[in-house]
């Protein structure tokens, strides 16, 4: 019979599971609607420089999730600046919006890898790499951000989406519910755990759960938890 993982309460998690350094990555992946963003407005909060790559035209839920936070338009932050949306301009076409992404975000990759110390928070690692064609540099940066004492934290809805460096090489994973087979099998071997048991416990998980997989310390036993929506 294979075993379901014990479940720990969200601040419980937080205070007593969940180790997490500056220069470790985070792969958070899961569904639109399964609270990703909510998970990651709880855990950021942990660095003291942060700033999240925002690749929407309009973004209610970022909004809401991260109220005080600086936005600028292209990576110029000042002295005070630690908590920052970096949000390039929306105006003109589909295309002249989708090439002042790349831009943005291209120029901004080279200059934080330079300055070092940054949490990078990349909300959409889909569209970023497959769509703004950054999958060169995302890659560069799960290689080699650490000793430059960078944080990357990744968030996508599949595994299939991504390639497989961006989970493979992340300290800490949350992932939920998956149904989809190629999904489940990207997802084989994770941190080391049986991947039968992971497989069926991310097929059962119910809505707004995550599965806690610590990629490193192969051998330690996953757990479950559930995001505090009411914050």
């Amino acid at each position: 019979m294979l075993t379901q993982y014990d479940f720990v309460p969200w601040n419980t998690f937080l205070t007593s599971h969940f180790r997490w350094n500056q220069g470790e990555h985070i792969i958070v992946i899961g569904r639109t609607g399964n609270g990703k963003t909510t998970l990651l407005s709880q855990i950021i909060p942990q660095r003291e420089y942060k700033v999240m790559f925002v690749t929407k035209v309009h973004d209610d839920t970022i909004t809401t999730h991260f109220k005080g936070w600086d936005i600028l338009r292209e990576w110029n932050p000042k002295r005070h600046h630690r908590n920052i949306l970096l949000w390039p301009e929306s105006s003109g076409s589909l295309r002249e919006i989708r090439e002042r992404q790349r831009a943005v975000f291209q120029d901004a990759l080279d200059k934080i890898f330079k300055d070092r110390g940054w949490t990078v928070v990349l909300d959409e690692a889909h569209w970023m790499s497959n769509q703004l064609g950054l999958a060169e540099d995302m890659a560069m940066y799960q290689h080699q951000a650490r000793s430059s004492y960078l944080t990357v934290i990744n968030g996508v809805q599949r595994p299939s989406n991504i390639p497989v460096i961006t989970y493979g090489s992340a300290t800490h994973a949350f992932l939920g519910r998956q149904n989809e087979p190629s999904d489940l099998r990207r997802l084989s071997g994770l941190g080391g755990v049986d991947s039968r048991e992971l497989s069926q416990n991310l097929l059962t998980l119910p809505k707004f759960e995550w599965v806690y997989v610590d990629n490193v310390t192969h051998g330690r036993a996953p757990i479950r938890t559930r995001v505090d929506l009411s914050r």
